[in-house]
């Protein structure tokens, strides 16, 4: 992988919507950009040490066992899947609708 296809990949995410973000935008409702400022560097820390052991272990691992590729997304399907579950039988009066 390229450097510019990795911070692509990275750029990626962070755009993507997720908890991470969600709580980013919280905290910038209710702190301000100075709170947002700060929680910046652990997000792209914690993307990072993420990302990274990823890509130049799991991808050399995943492209000699194809069998295991297949495997993770079946299981990350599973793991979607149970967790959309989670969700939908979760009450509307478990807090939300509070104000930020």
């Amino acid at each position: 992988m390229t450097y510019a296809a990795f911070l692509s990949a990275v750029l990626a995410l962070l755009l993507a919507p997720g908890p991470t973000n969600t709580l980013m935008g919280l905290a910038g409702a209710q702190r301000g950009l100075g709170r947002v400022a700060r929680l910046l560097p652990a997000e792209l820390l914690g993307y990072l040490t993420t990302i990274l052991p990823l890509v130049f272990l799991g991808g050399a691992l995943l492209a000699e066992w194809p069998v295991a590729a297949v495997l993770l997304k079946i299981a990350a399907a599973i793991w979607v899947m149970v967790l959309a579950v989670r969700l939908w039988g979760l009450r509307r009066d478990d807090g939300a609708g509070g104000e930020v």
